[in-house]
């Protein structure tokens, strides 16, 4: 993997090799919260952690 800003560079010469150039862009995203096993039965997740629909 390479990481930088913008889009591919190739140089002249490699524009006519039958080989695919681009970009695949990559996201993070939260997830659900997980409660620890330990926490005691009827404890919510905080509603700041709620996930928003």
């Amino acid at each position: 993997m390479k990481r930088r800003t913008g889009g591919p560079i190739e140089d002249p010469e490699d524009m006519e090799l039958p080989i695919w150039a681009g970009i695949v862009p990559l996201t993070t995203t939260a997830g659900a919260p997980v409660a620890d096993p330990g926490v005691l039965e009827g404890v919510d997740v905080p509603a700041s952690l709620a996930v928003q629909r």
